[in-house]
């Protein structure tokens, strides 16, 4: 890592600094279960974090209607409760110290919603 000349570091949040996968998992599974449909494979829905979700969802439901009912339930529990599976990804506080002791500015992007973020 070269910090002599940085001023600022902008890192992604998801992926990057959470790792928000079973997060992410557990919520749409959940949101999949209250409206009648089957759970999709965890293993592909980590695939696909970073896609937009409801074109993710329409690979595997019969109609955007259903779709947007799932995603609308999908970001209300990830909202609630999206916390309680979220990780900090190991080292990340220490390089977030490292930076500081350096005065480094950190920032943070995400293309989440702002109430999920």
């Amino acid at each position: 890592m070269v910090l002599r000349n940085s001023r600022i570091v902008v890192f992604d949040i998801d992926g990057t600094i959470l790792d928000s996968a079973a997060a992410i998992v557990y919520s749409l599974n959940q949101a999949l279960r209250q409206n009648g449909q089957a759970e999709i494979p965890s293993i592909q829905i980590t695939k696909s974090i970073g896609r937009p979700i409801d074109e993710f969802l329409r690979n595997y439901l019969p109609s955007n209607l259903i779709v947007s009912k799932i995603v609308k339930d999908f970001r209300s529990e990830l909202a609630i409760n999206g916390h309680i599976r979220t990780k900090i990804f190991p080292g990340i506080t220490s390089a977030l110290n490292l930076l500081k002791r350096h005065e480094i500015l950190c920032a943070v992007a995400t293309r989440s919603e702002e109430h999920t973020s």
